[in-house]
């Protein structure tokens, strides 16, 4: 009895006995189809191992940018804390100038006064003039001081506004780098290299196939015509069929 078996794989669905003797996938097919398996595999694993370095990646530029905004603060409240301490430093100078000036203001307005008083008793002058002198001169130094106090008021007002300013402009500083949103890896696509793996092996199959039409192949073995088991006996027909 020949070797129906080496036949079959020799000679494809030209062999007599290939319809019934070979009812599963043909060798060739399964090796093929096996490759594009280990090919859709590879691809479905370096899509994982892809989108574990992106992940990564975002990651890590996270972090930077965690350090870069800590830094960027540290910065903008140090240079924040020293501009108001500057500005305070020369608030209170002026103030204590401005005290000063008051102080010898006054202090030479009294001193006035006395000798005006002293001089009058000398002459022996006295009176309504003496006393109007003495008012004119508190009067004058009143208003200097007065003068001296608004300006220094008008001056801590500006003082004010520049200390706002430089907590608006540390607010800016430190949001001036915003937070990084890291982005989302591109999903496995586990489909995609499956139905790839399957139509280029039935795409190698066809074209294999059309060079040779004795080839063991699943077209050919699906396109040969049927042929009859002659170890197996035909089914009956039913009665009246």
């Amino acid at each position: 009895m020949p070797n129906t078996l080496i036949d079959t794989l020799l000679h494809g669905p030209s062999s007599p006995l290939t319809k019934y003797q070979c009812s599963c996938m043909p060798l060739a097919m399964g090796m093929m189809a096996g490759l594009s398996a280990a090919q859709a595999g590879a691809s479905i694993y370096g899509q994982f191992q892809a989108q574990k370095q992106f992940n990564a990646t975002e990651e890590s530029r996270r972090q930077q940018n965690e350090i870069a905004i800590e830094e960027n603060r540290r910065r903008a409240t140090y240079d924040y804390l020293n501009s108001v301490r500057l500005e305070q430093t020369q608030q209170a100078q002026e103030e204590a100038s401005v005290a000063q000036k008051s102080y010898d203001v006054q202090h030479e307005a009294t001193r006035s006064i006395a000798t005006g008083d002293a001089s009058a008793a000398e002459r022996g002058v006295a009176g309504r003039s003496v006393e109007q002198i003495a008012q004119d001169f508190e009067f004058a130094a009143n208003e200097e001081t007065g003068r001296i106090q608004q300006n220094q008021r008008q001056a801590n007002a500006q003082h004010t506004e520049n200390i706002r300013s430089m907590g608006n402009e540390w607010s800016n500083h430190v949001s001036s780098i915003k937070p990084y949103i890291p982005q989302p890896a591109k999903p496995v696509d586990f489909f995609g290299p499956v139905f790839q793996a399957g139509a280029q092996t039935l795409a190698t199959d066809v074209a294999i196939s059309r060079a040779s039409p004795t080839a063991n192949t699943l077209t050919n073995w699906l396109s040969a015509p049927a042929v009859v088991n002659p170890l197996v006996p035909a089914k009956k027909k039913a009665y009246g069929t």
